[in-house]
């Protein structure tokens, strides 16, 4: 696999080759897109204004790489998403591996979470989803 996509020494991503990619999910290029117009982003607003159909490929690939974290491909896209949306909120480090990876782990919490809400099992309160570490005891779903 021929991986378009560099991690600049900088602190930012290259949106348009993120857009460009065909083996990225469309959910994970759509962000891109977004994300050259406007630098910030929430978590909460992102995770909101997504289709069923767009949370259900989330859910698809979370669980890939759950399942199997040697899968590169599924690995890398879902640290890709998670480097956009923490840089999309101004809290991504790209020199801080350790917390890309918590950021990873927290990234696929929300999904999850966000999947049993769209399934009308929870509520989610979005205004609280980030990847920041200010997220630490807000309250971000209940069961319904």
């Amino acid at each position: 696999m021929d991986l378009k996509i560099e991690i600049p020494e900088g602190d930012n991503l290259n949106y348009r080759n993120i857009a460009e990619a065909n083996w990225i999910l469309p959910t994970i290029r759509l962000l891109a897109i977004d994300l050259q117009k406007k630098s910030y982003v929430t978590v909460g607003d992102w995770f909101r204004g997504l289709t069923d159909s767009s949370v259900y490929e989330l859910q698809e690939l979370a669980e890939t790489c759950y399942e199997n974290p040697d899968n590169e491909e599924s690995m890398e896209q879902m640290m890709l998403l998670a480097m956009m949306l923490a840089s999309g909120e101004g809290t991504c480090d790209m020199k801080d591996m350790e917390k890309n990876r918590t950021q990873l782990g927290m990234l696929m919490s929300l999904i999850t979470v966000v999947g049993l809400e769209r399934k009308g099992f929870v509520r989610v309160f979005y205004e609280n989803l980030t990847l920041g570490d200010d997220m630490g005891n807000a309250v971000i779903v209940e069961k319904l």
